[in-house]
């Protein structure tokens, strides 16, 4: 038996409420594309604003199974700040089914981007939610410095700094994902102007919508009601440019949701079983590059 230890795995709690698998079966290959992995034995970046017990695979791994999903997305949390040591750590253990998103600055080297390539990074992401590594006047370079690498970028942004930057995302050279459904409703008075934005942006193709921490982006808690109109009009005009996750282990909330309910929510929002493969499969191989297979494979 191997005695191996995963990151994280100091801390054995699921981080996540309930024992109930989803009502709704999810399709083969379905991935989680947002989730966190933290380590004790990993020092916080100095002045870092959110962190998190230790949270890892083994654990992780117990709630992927109940959610009966087989690959997930790994996304450095901004608790590291530009250290991805324990993410790069973290997709060694994971293996094949698994894809990383670090943190990186406009300082990063060619040699950099291709090591973590080399380890599954697919990514960068820019979390302006909780500042600190990276800021927005960053954005266009480090664009740039990724693209040769086939790299996405990541963003956490604040409403009002998503409408104050729509020109300058929509003209970034490489594809941009927007976390947390956008926040499109967590600040209920910008809803409609924050919706009509993301929809440019999607509809101009280089942007994608992360349909993750429901509890982030809307205050009709628990059922998220005022999220079921902005996921309706976004399948309807580019269902190729949305993805779901869970936000395991949910570092901003002390009372921990109930991933089987969330993921059963997505049959509610997005009732046609194609576009929920889309979300589920198709989108995440397209983005991250997971291994097509064939149907049975």
């Amino acid at each position: 038996m191997s005695t191996a230890v995963h990151p994280g795995d100091r801390d054995d709690a699921d981080h996540s409420m309930g024992s109930n698998r989803p009502k709704l079966a999810v399709p083969s290959d379905a991935c989680d594309c947002h989730m966190h992995v933290f380590d004790d034995a990993f020092d916080p970046a100095p002045g870092a604003v959110l962190t998190h017990a230790s949270a890892g695979l083994v654990a992780y791994r117990r709630l992927l199974g109940r959610l009966g999903m087989s690959r997930h997305v790994v996304v450095q949390p901004s608790a590291y700040g530009l250290d991805n040591r324990l993410l790069v750590q973290t997709l060694a253990a994971a293996g094949r089914n698994a894809r990383g998103v670090a943190v990186v600055d406009d300082s990063v080297t060619d040699a950099q981007l291709q090591d973590l390539s080399a380890q599954g990074v697919a990514g960068t992401r820019f979390n302006l939610m909780q500042r600190g590594a990276t800021h927005i006047g960053m954005l266009a370079a480090v664009a740039l410095r990724i693209r040769p690498f086939g790299w996405h970028l990541q963003l956490h942004l604040r409403p009002d700094d998503l409408l104050a930057n729509e020109d300058l995302i929509a003209g970034l050279p490489v594809p941009v994902v927007l976390d947390h459904w956008g926040r499109v409703a967590s600040e209920p008075t910008m809803q409609q102007p924050v919706a009509a934005c993301i929809q440019r942006l999607i509809q101009g193709g280089n942007t994608w919508v992360k349909l993750s921490s429901a509890y982030l982006a809307s205050h009709a808690h628990p059922l998220y009601a005022d999220l079921a109109v902005h996921a309706e009009a976004w399948a309807a005009s580019r269902s190729d440019r949305l993805l779901w996750g869970t936000d395991w282990p949910h570092a901003t909330e002390v009372d921990k949701p109930n991933d089987a309910d969330l993921l059963d929510l997505l049959a509610h929002w997005l009732p046609d079983a194609g576009v929920r493969h889309q979300l589920l499969v198709t989108n995440p191989e397209r983005l991250y590059g997971f291994e097509k297979r064939a149907p049975g494979g």
